[in-house]
């Protein structure tokens, strides 16, 4: 019977959906986002109620839209002081700037170069280049990768 109620709950959400288009977060008990729905802010507001026999931890629903822009995420962390969701960190290393509210890695990224990119290194706590062959064409004109 709960399956039941919970499908058909998750179809008026579907249908919501497609009228709405307010995405709100599902927060445990420690502000780690669990869920995150799109719905009208009349179902939103009973989402946590609805499914706590599914999900027990479900405590809150917030719109799902931070002030600094950042749209919650599943175990993103919502810092209620200055409403903003923090992402988890992609590195160990990597300091959270808290203006942004974003990671940055604890050195700063080089320049770009054609042909190549940047990647984290977490072991050496560096950028390592990654390189591409440049392509050319039978007419030998180079092509970009």
């Amino acid at each position: 019977m709960k399956k039941i109620l919970f499908l058909l709950y998750f179809i008026t959400l579907t249908v919501y959906a497609q009228t709405a288009s307010n995405n709100w977060a599902i927060l445990d008990a420690n502000n780690k986002v669990i869920n995150v729905i799109v719905a009208s802010p009349d179902v939103a507001a009973t989402y946590p109620q609805a499914i706590q026999s599914i999900i027990p931890n479900a405590v809150s629903c917030i719109n799902a839209l931070g002030s600094n822009n950042i749209t919650a995420g599943i175990g993103s962390t919502y810092d209620s002081t200055n409403n903003v969701f923090i992402t988890p960190s992609p590195f160990p290393s990597w300091i959270l700037n808290t203006k942004t509210f974003i990671w940055e890695a604890p050195v700063p990224k080089p320049a770009e170069v054609a042909g190549s990119f940047w990647r984290w290194n977490e072991s050496t706590k560096n950028w390592v280049q990654i390189s591409f062959p440049i392509i050319t064409t039978n007419n030998s004109a180079p092509v970009a990768p």
